[in-house]
């Protein structure tokens, strides 16, 4: 398989991943959302020294995660795997799964934990397709 690198927007995430706002990414299905955000942007932290367990990984249309798409549930499981006093990167695929989930977005950009935000979305769900 041939893998496309998607370098551009691996770039994009990275110069905006110290501004402060949550980075959503969005486009039509099958266009490579996951991918990016759970390989090639995982994989760039962990090559910068992220250590694992500082990057969160939730896939909201596996069936594995069903529970989180309720936000008290999320909410839970995201602060029992935050590590104290290191930057979390905690992505979350197909987040309009989430119930309520600009309020739960929201929420965790003011806790107090340092915590980088990307997440994925299907342009159907709020169309817009860039990485803010």
């Amino acid at each position: 398989m041939n893998e496309i690198k998607r370098d551009t927007y691996l770039q994009r995430l990275n110069d905006k991943k110290e501004n402060g706002l949550i980075k959503v990414i969005t486009g039509i299905r099958r266009c490579g959302k996951s991918y990016l955000l759970f390989y090639l942007y995982h994989d760039y932290l962990i090559s910068q020294g992220i250590e694992e367990n500082q990057i969160l990984q939730i896939p909201l249309d596996d069936d594995m995660f069903t529970q989180y798409r309720d936000p008290a549930e999320l909410s839970k499981y995201i602060r029992s795997k935050i590590v104290d006093n290191k930057m979390n990167y905690i992505f979350i695929d197909e987040v309009q799964y989430a119930i309520s989930n600009k309020i739960l977005l929201y929420r965790y950009r003011i806790a107090e934990h340092q915590i980088k935000f990307p997440s994925t979305g299907r342009s159907t769900y709020n169309g817009k397709h860039y990485v803010q």
